[in-house]
């Protein structure tokens, strides 16, 4: 996966595309919710479209964990509707994605050795 965190608070980087399941997904980021400033992050299953935003509804940055986290609770979802299991759209899905999102991007930053794993060219 092409995103990394750069040293430094509002450094963050993603990829304009991400390919799950076969399939071709935008991500914006930064992306501004006008219709909805409650929102920090969408997937749109329809228009294959992630978005993320960097700020919440009163125009405050978010920091770049948090929006880490946004992120694999996001692509959570993409692979949650792109698998077809919709697991998550269950009663207390979005409580679960939240809490396996915050553990899956501690996991990364605290075993960032990890990432060379998946970035290995096979021999």
């Amino acid at each position: 996966m092409a995103f990394f965190i750069a040293k430094g608070e509002g450094l963050l980087k993603f990829p304009k595309t991400l390919k799950i399941g076969g399939h071709q997904f935008e991500l914006k980021f930064p992306c501004e919710f006008r219709e909805r400033n409650d929102l920090q992050g969408q997937f749109d299953s329809d228009q294959n479209v992630m978005r993320l935003s960097d700020r919440n509804g009163g125009g405050t940055k978010y920091c770049d964990s948090h929006i880490m986290v946004t992120f694999w609770h996001e692509l959570l979802h993409a692979c949650d509707e792109t698998s077809g299991h919709k697991f998550f759209r269950k009663e207390g899905g979005e409580d679960a994605l939240d809490g396996i999102s915050e553990v899956l991007y501690q996991i990364f930053v605290d075993n960032p050795e990890l990432l060379e794993v998946f970035n290995r060219k096979e021999e």
